[in-house]
């Protein structure tokens, strides 16, 4: 069997596409475009432009030479997908400059997270294929399926892993808190369309999305192990933006409601917790206390597999950096159905369980869930009470004090 060389196998990048890709997104937009460099080791640098200056360079080999030089150091190329209003303030600057396809030269800087945006390009989405997790689109053909019942986007971007970045672009550039409320609007359209199926929460106007054109560098255990560039596979209309918020007003508006009645029933639920414990004559300070020690010190593998779980890999030393867990009644070869022990960048490790899977069976552990999260979050001591415990708190609570803050 012939074998290559990773460096004959890599794609080269499309200068054309990238700067097609920044100038549908970007241009005509007030102050500056971003672009954002993520490698190896959480390594990230970020490039600045003036919009105005986006523009055809007679320097065409140079910039493919150079765009080519950063995708070759293995960079990850992104777009911001709003602009900003200035050059956000930079704890430094590197000494060699940045070439944007199609633009002047420009500095690469780091900016603070506190910069503000200015002007909204619209609404996007970040649609995943993971055929190995439940909860996900299973195969690209799902995926372009879904998408059929969506406007047509655009911009559509394939992201080298199977998933597409598609944008819904508007006449008129938005203020950012009007882009962001129709961002949060527009997510639970397209939740409301995909059904069961996981459509991540990217809808901020901070968001940065890949650089067609460009390559996507797999991570160490990556289900798409190999380089792929990063493709522009087509373009569509823009759209008035009371278009978006017609087509997404109604569902919009039920989700605020269900998000409205989980928040009460979280109230209550609290308020019972409270009057229970009062009437045991427990104090509540102590039951928080004893739940803090036990989310510390509780370890996700006895919780999970007392109670039919699978652990389905454990990659904590890879760039993954968590537990994979298979659910009950399922194999190990079905995937993976949720996650525990996932460590930042920062050196932090969660003690909440992700819970990928959408089988309704699981749909009482989202205890812990923001309003707006993707996937089911669950707290280990949510956990315990629901599955170990039948719901009593109070059993729970003695139970955890006998053992000395933990379950054996």
């Amino acid at each position: 069997m012939v074998t290559y060389p990773a460096t004959q196998l890599q794609p080269n990048v499309d200068l054309a596409q990238a700067s097609r890709h920044l100038e549908i997104l970007h241009g005509g937009a007030p102050g500056f475009g971003s672009l954002v460099l993520l490698g190896n080791g959480h390594h990230e640098r970020h490039c600045f432009f003036a919009v105005n200056d986006l523009q055809s360079t007679v320097e065409v080999d140079a910039s493919r030479e150079a765009l080519q030089d950063v995708v070759d150091a293995r960079w990850n190329v992104y777009t911001a997908c709003s602009t900003f209003i200035d050059v956000p303030s930079v704890s430094g600057l590197t000494s060699r400059s940045a070439h944007t396809p199609g633009t002047l030269k420009t500095s690469a800087r780091r900016p603070r997270p506190d910069s503000g945006t200015s002007m909204n390009a619209g609404v996007w989405a970040d649609l995943d294929v993971k055929p190995d997790t439940e909860g996900y689109f299973a195969s690209e053909t799902d995926l372009v399926d879904y998408m059929s019942y969506l406007p047509r986007p655009t911009i559509e971007v394939a992201s080298g892993s199977g998933g597409r970045h598609l944008y819904w672009l508007t006449h008129q550039r938005l203020e950012a808190e009007e882009g962001q409320d129709l961002l949060l609007a527009w997510l639970d359209f397209l939740r409301a369309e995909a059904d069961d199926v996981t459509i991540e929460n990217v809808h901020d106007t901070t968001r940065i999305l890949r650089l067609a054109g460009t390559v996507r560098w797999p991570k160490v255990g990556d289900s798409v192990p190999m380089p792929r560039r990063v493709e522009l596979v087509r373009e569509g209309p823009r759209y008035p933006a009371d278009e978006l918020r017609l087509l997404s007003r109604d569902v919009h508006k039920e989700a605020l409601k269900r998000r409205a009645e989980l928040k009460e029933r979280r109230i209550e639920s609290e308020k019972r917790r409270s009057r229970e414990l009062t009437a045991r004559g427990l104090q509540q300070t102590n039951y928080d206390r004893v739940v803090r020690i036990f989310n510390m010190q509780q370890d996700w593998a006895y919780l999970l597999e007392s109670t039919g779980w699978t652990l389905h890999s454990d990659q904590r030393d890879t760039t993954a950096r968590c537990r994979y867990w298979t659910r009950p009644g399922k194999q190990v070869s079905d995937g993976k159905s949720a996650s525990t022990d996932f460590t930042a960048a920062d050196g932090v490790t969660s003690r909440l369980m992700t819970i990928y899977s959408n089988d309704p069976t699981l749909a009482d552990l989202c205890d812990d869930s923001g309003d707006e999260d993707a996937v089911c979050i669950c707290s280990k001591w949510s956990y315990a009470r629901r599955r170990m415990f039948d719901g009593d708190d109070v059993a729970l609570l003695r139970s955890v004090v006998a053992n000395r803050g933990r379950l054996t």
